[in-house]
C-alpha cells in the first residue's frame, strides 16, 4: 500500500532491496500454478484470504475467508497488473524485488486432486478455529511441490520478466514443523533449495528468522544448522533478523551459521501507534553484528506499519552506511525538518511485542510523561502550523499526550479498585477517562491521516465497483482492526488503532476483566459487520488546529498539569 508515495523515501535512503508482493500471494502465476496442477477455482476460493491477511496465507497460518464472501478473482487481476508496472518502476530505479516462492501450503482438495501426495497439517496458529488454520502442507521433498515450485517461479519469470534472483518462502512462520529430527530439517531444506534452482541457478532464497526467536525452545542450535545447511554458498540463503533490535536471533544461531543476513527492526506491530523505539540497539546492534559477522550484508525495515515515529526508521537506515554506531543524531535530524526537539527519553526504551508499546490500554509507561508534556508545550508554540507535515506531528504528539493521561487514570482506578476503594470513589475517575477519550477523538479527527473513515473508504474502493465485494473489502478493513482473525480470542486488538471515529464507537474493552470483555463480544461482532455505504464522511473541523489545542490545554488542566 506504500508503494505510490514511499519510493522517493527509499530512493533517499539508499534501499536498494524491497519485497516485490502487491497481491502477493495470490497473484496470476499462484493462481495459474493452482490450476494447472488440477484444483477447480472453488478449490482455490476457499483457500485464499481475505485481502487483509494475505500474508498470513502465504504463510500458511490462515486459510479461507470468513464474513460475508470471497475476494473476486477481478480483484487478484488488477493487483497483478499494479505489481507489473511496481516491479518495472523498481527495475527502473535500480532496485531488486524480492518475488514469493511457492511455500508449500495448498487447498484441502490437494487429497482428492494429488491423491499420491505427501502431506500434512500444519500445526494450529494463535489458538484459532482449527476450520482457518491447521493449513495443508505439501511436503517440500515431494515430487508435486517440486514440480509446482518450478511452475511458480518459471511463471513468475515469465510475466515478469528476468528481474531478480531474490524469492522469499516461509515454511514455518510461528509454526512447528511435523518433526524435530535434524535429518528431516536438513531434507526439507535441501529439497526446497533444488527446487528454486532448478528454475534459476542463481537464485537466493529469503527467509525470515523469526521462526528461531519465537518457538526458541523448539529450535536448538543443532535444527538450526541443519535447516540453514542448503546451499553451497553463504548467499545461497538471505536470513531477514526480524526483530534485532529487540531480540537479535543472530547471538542465538551461531551468526545464522555463516548464511547472510539482514539486520532488521520491526519497531511497529500491526501499525500501533506510539511514540517509542530504542535508538542505542539500532545504532549499536548492527554495528556490533558487523563486527563480529562478515556474513552481515545489510540493514532493514520490516515494519507491519509506518506511521508512528519516522525519525527511528531513518536513524536504522543511516546506520547502514556506517560500521560504527552513530553519535549524535537527533538535533541534525529535527533540524532538516525545522521542528522542535523530542526529548530522548521518547526513544530511550525496548518495546516488548505487547502492552510495552505506548498504546491506549496499556498498563504503564516506559518514560516519564512530564518529558511529552514540555515536548508538546514547545510543539505548540511553534510556527510551522501551516506546513502538513508539522500538523501531522502535533497531532500525533498530542495523541501521545492524552493516551498517557488516560494510562495515568486509568492506573489510579486499579489502584483504588484493589485497595477496596469506596464505589463512590469512581464515578470521577471515570468521568475523567471518558472526558480524556473524548478529547482523543476530537484531537485525532483535526488530521485526516487519523480518521477511520480514511481507512473504511479505502477499503471499499479497492474492492471495485460491485457493492458485495466492498462489502466484503469493508469486513476485513474492521476485522483487522479489532479481533484481528475469525474469532475473539489471542490476537484480540493486535491491530487496534487510535483514530477518529473509532474510539468514538468503540468502548474501552481493555480492562482485562472476564466478565465485561464476554459481553463486548456481540459488540465487536455486530461493528466489524457494519456497512458504511459508498464512503465514511468526516465532518471538517471548525476550528483550525491551533486554536483547538489551546482551547484542550485549558479545558483539560488534569491531564497537562499531570493532576
Amino acid at each position: 500500500v506504500t508503494f505510490s508515495y514511499a519510493t522517493p523515501w527509499w530512493d533517499m535512503r539508499g534501499l536498494g532491496v524491497r519485497a516485490g508482493l502487491v497481491g502477493d500471494p495470490r497473484c496470476q502465476p499462484s493462481i495459474d500454478m493452482y490450476r494447472e496442477a488440477g484444483f477447480t477455482d472453488d478449490d482455490i476460493r476457499s483457500f485464499i484470504s481475505g485481502p487483509a491477511y494475505l500474508a498470513l496465507n502465504r504463510f500458511g497460518n490462515l486459510q479461507g475467508s470468513w464474513g460475508c464472501g470471497n475476494t473476486p478473482f477481478q480483484w487478484y487481476d488488477s493487483q497483478f497488473e499494479l505489481q507489473k508496472k511496481s516491479l518495472a518502476r523498481m527495475s527502473e530505479l535500480g532496485m531488486t524485488p524480492i518475488l514469493p516462492a511457492f511455500p508449500g501450503y495448498v487447498p484441502r482438495a490437494v487429497t482428492r486432486v494429488l491423491p499420491d501426495a505427501q502431506v500434512v497439517n500444519a500445526s494450529q496458529w494463535a489458538e484459532i478455529n482449527p476450520k482457518y488454520t491447521n493449513t495443508t502442507f505439501l511436503q517440500p521433498f515431494d515430487p508435486h511441490n517440486v514440480r509446482l515450485q518450478k511452475i511458480f517461479i518459471s511463471k513468475s519469470i515469465e510475466v515478469y520478466g528476468n528481474i531478480t534472483h531474490l524469492y522469499t518462502l516461509d515454511q514455518f512462520n510461528e509454526m512447528i514443523p511435523s518433526s524435530g529430527d535434524p535429518e528431516f530439517l536438513r531434507k526439507v531444506s535441501d529439497t526446497t533449495m533444488e527446487a528454486i534452482k532448478s528454475v534459476d541457478t542463481q537464485a537466493t532464497w529469503v527467509m525470515q528468522g523469526w521462526l528461531f526467536y519465537i518457538f526458541a525452545d523448539y529450535w536448538t542450535t543443532e535444527r538450526i544448522e541443519a535447516y540453514l545447511s542448503a546451499g553451497k554458498k553463504f548467499r545461497d540463503m538471505l536470513i531477514l533478523d526480524l526483530f534485532a533490535e529487540s531480540f537479535p536471533a543472530w547471538k542465538n544461531t551461531k551468526g545464522f551459521f555463516g548464511k547472510a543476513f539482514v539486520w532488521c527492526q520491526v519497531q511497529e506491530f500491526d501499525g500501533n501507534h506510539g511514540l517509542y523505539g530504542h535508538v542505542a540497539n539500532i545504532t549499536e546492534g548492527p554495528a556490533e553484528a558487523m563486527a563480529q559477522h562478515p556474513n552481515m550484508v545489510g540493514v532493514g525495515n520490516t515494519g507491519e506499519g509506518q506511521s508512528g515515529n519516522e525519525v527511528v526508521f531513518s536513524l536504522l537506515l543511516d546506520q547502514g552506511w556506517s560500521k560504527t554506531a552513530l553519535g549524535p543524531y537527533f538535533h541534525d535530524w529535527v533540524t532538516r525538518l525545522d521542528a522542535p526537539l523530542l526529548p530522548h527519553a521518547l526513544f530511550a526504551a525496548s518495546p516488548s511485542i505487547n502492552a510495552k508499546m505506548p498504546m491506549l490500554f496499556m498498563e504503564g509507561l516506559l518514560y516519564d510523561p512530564a518529558d511529552m508534556l514540555r515536548a508538546w508545550g514547545l510543539m505548540i508554540k511553534g510556527v510551522f502550523f501551516r506546513d502538513f507535515s508539522y500538523q501531522y506531528d502535533i497531532v500525533g504528539v498530542t495523541r501521545q499526550v492524552l493516551s498517557d493521561a488516560f494510562t495515568l487514570v486509568l492506573r489510579d482506578f486499579k489502584v483504588k479498585y484493589k485497595g477496596g476503594a469506596p464505589a463512590s470513589v469512581f464515578m470521577p475517575i471515570g468521568d475523567k477517562l471518558l472526558i480524556i477519550l473524548q478529547a482523543l477523538d476530537t484531537v485525532l479527527s483535526m488530521n485526516e491521516n487519523f480518521r477511520l473513515s480514511n481507512w473504511i473508504s479505502a477499503a471499499r474502493v479497492s474492492g471495485g465497483d460491485g457493492p458485495e465485494a466492498a462489502d466484503f473489502f469493508e469486513h476485513d478493513a474492521r476485522n483487522q482492526i479489532t479481533i484481528s482473525v475469525p474469532e475473539v480470542g489471542a490476537l484480540d486488538d493486535y491491530g487496534q488503532k487510535q483514530w477518529a471515529d473509532y474510539l468514538d464507537d468503540t468502548p474501552a474493552d481493555q480492562y482485562n476483566d472476564a466478565v465485561l470483555k464476554e459481553k463486548l463480544i456481540p459488540f465487536e461482532t455486530e461493528w466489524i459487520s457494519q456497512k458504511s455505504g459508498a464512503s465514511m464522511q468526516t465532518e471538517k473541523p471548525i476550528k483550525e488546529l491551533k486554536a483547538m489545542l489551546g482551547d484542550l490545554q485549558k479545558d483539560l488542566d488534569f491531564v497537562f498539569n499531570l493532576g
